[in-house]
């Protein structure tokens, strides 16, 4: 999971800050969540090969999902599995009621770099989501991926 202490943001979006917690397991993601009860988390899920992009809102107990297909859903499975992660997480959350939220992509695979999009313009103010622009997300992530 990715995850975004509010606490820590700075200015320069506190990536610094964020880096810094290693939560590697579900023991150390509790911990942290209860340490940590301001955080937001960005959860990446992938159903029958499709991206969602699920935002866990820890201190309002709430979820949103960022689907840039509206003819894919959430799968019985994958809300489920949902439910049992938010369950061992202590979070309270209905995966039944989250919102659904992104610009619709208008090709079939695309998925990936709008919920990657998600997450860049979120913390390092990328420009949002253009599905009419979509190869060049995808160059643009990938560049910045050979550079780090």
């Amino acid at each position: 999971m990715f995850k975004v202490c509010l606490d820590n943001i700075s200015s320069n979006c506190g990536l610094a800050d964020w880096a810094r917690h290693d939560c590697v397991g579900i023991a150390s993601t509790a911990q942290f969540i209860r340490a940590h009860p301001n955080s937001v988390w960005f959860l990446p899920i992938c159903d029958e090969n499709h991206w969602f992009l699920g935002r866990i809102d820890v201190k309002h107990g709430a979820w949103s999902i960022h689907n840039s297909l509206a003819s894919r859903k959430l799968t019985v499975a994958a809300l489920n599995a949902l439910e049992a992660l938010f369950k061992v997480l202590n979070l309270i959350i209905d995966v039944n009621h989250g919102t659904t939220t992104r610009a619709q992509q208008q090709d079939t695979f695309s998925c990936g770099p709008a919920i990657v999009n998600v997450v860049e313009h979120k913390l390092v103010h990328e420009k949002a989501f253009d599905p009419t622009h979509a190869a060049l997300s995808r160059i643009r992530q990938f560049c910045r991926a050979i550079d780090m």
